[in-house]
């Protein structure tokens, strides 16, 4: 069962337009399996190495996968996998697909990143949460993705959670787990050019997370 992932065109952050994953098959490790495609598998572990660096996620993750998969670009699931759909391993293809989904509003810009690099970022966001929700006491990643959005709004203008995750993305809108997604990836993406509101995610996170 996915956790989240990221969805295609007014579908998802790489998931469908639910936002859930449908027919996985052929899963592989994809370090093991890197000879395939070993610049893109390079392009999730640039996001892998920085998100450790910040926040010491790479704990959280239990293998890179890549998998056969309809409906979504990658996803992480309740085990702590990180999944990348096999059809999009290749710049040209994710980069396509991405910015389909970012002119349609459903994703943020990538900046001067790749699509598979603004996807692994998302995907990211979820390990991120679900490392908060152990420091937070939270039930499970959506409680603490919850308590994440709902500390960043308070640092800005929005009265509401949904007014303030519609300013990341159109995805960010579907529940407190995606909007945390999106902003991390909004935020390794564009950097001090992200959206404010993903930008308050990041430093709520940084907070949370902190070594």
């Amino acid at each position: 069962m996915a956790k989240g992932g990221s969805g295609l065109g007014g579908g998802g952050n790489l998931q469908g337009k639910e936002g859930s994953v449908t027919n996985v098959s052929n899963i592989q490790d994809m370090i093991s399996e890197r000879a395939s495609f070993v610049t893109e598998a390079d392009e999730v572990l640039k996001v892998s190495r920085k998100m450790n660096d910040l926040f010491g996620a790479e704990g959280q993750i239990t293998q890179f996968q890549t998998a056969k998969m309809s409906g979504a670009l990658a996803y992480y699931d309740s085990n702590g996998n990180i999944a990348m759909n096999q059809k999009y391993m290749n710049l040209e293809g994710m980069n396509r697909a991405y910015d389909a989904a970012v002119k349609s509003g459903f994703h943020p810009g990538r900046g001067d990143k790749t699509g598979i690099q603004a996807v692994a970022a998302h995907e990211f966001g979820h390990a991120l949460s679900d490392k908060a929700a152990a420091k937070l006491g939270a039930a499970d990643l959506e409680g603490a993705s919850r308590t994440i959005v709902e500390r960043a709004r308070a640092k800005t203008t929005h009265k509401t959670n949904m007014d303030f995750a519609k300013k990341i993305s159109g995805y960010a809108t579907y529940n407190f787990a995606e909007c945390v997604a999106e902003a991390m990836s909004d935020w390794y993406c564009n950097g001090s050019k992200a959206r404010k509101e993903s930008r308050a995610i990041a430093a709520v996170v940084n907070n949370i997370l902190k070594k």
